[in-house]
């Protein structure tokens, strides 16, 4: 399917090109008729001038401008309409059934949120100050964390420590996944002295939290010479930083709220699976169904969301009234339950209702589904 569109994208491209390269033919010529004319005008005197420009006038009328553009804009946009309807055939749906949708409306302030996220998870904070919602996204830290992530991306790593130490809000896990690119890197360049030394002096003080992977790490530099058949060759593959480029920015997001989730590239995967399933049921007696459908809509694992919450002391369904609150322990109970549970303590502390941790409310944080 993919190709075929792309292969009507290609003439339409094309057509547009040419298109534009006989219009812009067009005026050439008016331009040089013109110009002719200024110049054999030079010669001659105010009267002849004058009896000559309707003779310029017939010939610039010959070449009929107008009507060649217009017809040649026609034939551009029915080719247009023919590439919209070889999609709509591929593509199996109307979207413009969409458009009889009454169902509520979506939240403004959220969807600006939404657009200030996704330019802020992009590093263009500047952008996202245009929208107005960009607070506690301090420029100095985005700046820095980008910086990071750029330094990464080049695999100047040395530069990418630095610059991760100086954000202000770097986890140690942060530092660790720089640190361990750096020690695959030298690995990559069979320094394995270096390599090992390397390993010894920076990985080791991560052995708390990360001691399996360093077992891990470690095992790596018996087949750095050979990987690919090896089963650390994910390591030495070049995707791999990549993906601790993913890590690190989930980190941060834990540390800072930075939104390292991509909520658009989200919205729109799950738009391209769930639409071409909702518009054969949507449509029942030529009303568009606002309700929950009746039917289940089959997406990916990976867009998977729990869209409702009940809370395991209360019983009580999420709403936005009573949101989903998270617990520094990891788990999840309703805000009128912390509610309760903060009023009934003397000591405005609470103990979670499924382990020991005692919590304050400033260290929960509202979980949105």
């Amino acid at each position: 399917m993919d190709s075929v569109i792309s292969h009507h994208l290609d003439r339409l491209k094309k057509r547009l090109h040419n298109s534009r390269i006989f219009t812009s033919s067009i005026i050439d010529k008016i331009i040089e008729k013109i110009s002719n004319f200024e110049s054999k005008g030079e010669t001659l005197n105010d009267l002849e001038f004058f009896s000559e420009i309707p003779t310029l006038f017939q010939d610039i009328q010959t070449l009929e401008p107008l009507k060649k553009v217009c017809q040649e804009h026609k034939d551009t946009y029915a080719y247009l309409a023919r590439v919209g309807k070889e999609c709509d055939k591929y593509l199996g749906l109307n979207l413009e059934d969409l458009s009889t949708h009454e169902g509520e409306q979506f939240d403004q302030d959220s969807l600006q949120q939404i657009l200030a996220n996704c330019l802020i998870s992009q590093g263009l904070l500047s952008q996202a100050n245009l929208i107005g919602k960009s607070e506690g996204y301090p420029a100095d830290q985005v700046s820095k964390i980008f910086e990071t992530i750029h330094f990464l991306k080049t695999g100047d790593l040395d530069s990418a420590l630095a610059s991760a130490s100086q954000t202000g809000s770097t986890s140690q896990d942060v530092l660790f996944y720089i640190h361990k690119l750096k020690y695959i890197q030298l690995l990559k360049s069979l320094d394995l002295p270096q390599a090992l030394e390397y390993a010894q002096k920076f990985l080791g003080q991560y052995a708390e939290r990360h001691l399996e992977e360093i077992k891990h790490l470690m095992g790596a530099c018996l087949f750095c010479k050979n990987p690919s058949d090896s089963p650390y060759s994910q390591l030495f593959d070049e995707g791999y930083t990549q993906e601790v480029i993913k890590d690190i920015l989930k980190d941060w997001g834990k540390c800072t709220d930075f939104p390292n989730v991509e909520v658009l590239e989200t919205l729109f995967k799950a738009a391209e699976q769930a639409i071409p399933q909702i518009l054969p049921v949507a449509q029942i007696k030529g009303k568009m169904w606002t309700g929950p459908l009746p039917t289940e809509i089959k997406l990916s694992q990976e867009l998977k969301f729990h869209s409702t919450f009940v809370c395991p002391i209360s019983k009580e369904v999420a709403t936005a009234n009573n949101p989903p609150i998270l617990l520094p322990c990891g788990h999840l109970i309703a805000k009128n339950t912390m509610d309760r549970l903060i009023n009934a303590s003397a000591r405005q502390k609470f103990k979670c209702p499924t382990c020991p941790t005692e919590v304050t409310e400033r260290e929960t944080k509202q979980i949105y589904i």
